[in-house]
């Protein structure tokens, strides 16, 4: 994932998404949540379902499974 000791999933997210040169419109759009949505996520205001986690994972080539645990997602949809 490349990521420091002690990040948090937001910065991650924020990171990988600033990497890919990807707007949170353009990803939001991507990941099929709302920009405002993804906003939260990225300044850790709201825990992502796994499928959201999983479909960021992919989107950002990101492991879908270090990401879960980082994101601390217990929703198995």
């Amino acid at each position: 994932m490349d990521k420091q000791e002690g990040q948090s999933f937001g910065a991650v997210i924020w990171q990988a998404r600033r990497k890919k040169r990807l707007s949170q419109r353009e990803l939001a759009v991507k990941v099929g949540v709302d920009y405002t949505y993804l906003s939260k996520l990225e300044n850790d205001h709201v825990e992502a379902s796994e499928k959201v986690i999983r479909s960021l994972a992919k989107h950002l080539e990101l492991n879908a499974e270090e990401l879960i645990y980082l994101g601390g997602s217990h929703d198995r949809t």
